[in-house]
């Protein structure tokens, strides 16, 4: 179990509050949700950093297979922004092994090496292909667990 401070928790309450309002959304339902939570719990490093996720990326200007759910970049602002990552998003009830090895995330790590996977409550990092991170916020809105 990790330690947050007093704010972090109470973004990751209000979050998890937001999910069990809607305990069978769809993956759509859930999008904002997860998007107030991003803006909201960016550590101050990279917030330095100005890290930015856009949803769907359809007018990004990067070729890429399929279309993920958010691209995260640096510098989004600025002539120099760098495409650093993607999110792929699932409904709540998806089982994420399914999701790391699919042709789907094969498809998005030919254009970027850091994915995020998420049904909304579990969040798999992978780099380079490889699970870097599993991290599960409890259900009960009292701790983060970490899965590995």
């Amino acid at each position: 179990m990790a330690e947050i401070g007093s704010t972090m928790y109470d973004t990751i309450r209000d979050y998890l509050n937001e999910l069990a309002a809607h305990p069978n959304g769809t993956e759509m339902e859930c999008r904002t949700h997860f998007d107030n939570f991003f803006k909201k719990s960016v550590p101050p490093h990279l917030a330095k950093r100005n890290i930015t996720a856009i949803q769907e990326g359809r007018h990004s200007g990067i070729d890429v297979e399929g279309t993920p759910d958010f691209f995260v970049y640096e510098d989004y602002g600025s002539l120099f922004k760098k495409l650093v990552g993607f999110i792929e998003c699932k409904k709540p009830a998806y089982k994420l092994e399914k999701l790391i090895e699919s042709e789907q995330i094969k498809k998005y790590a030919k254009t970027c090496e850091n994915i995020i996977i998420t049904n909304y409550h579990r969040f798999i990092l992978l780099q380079k292909g490889k699970k870097e991170h599993d991290i599960e916020l409890a259900s009960d809105q009292n701790s983060i667990l970490y899965v590995t």
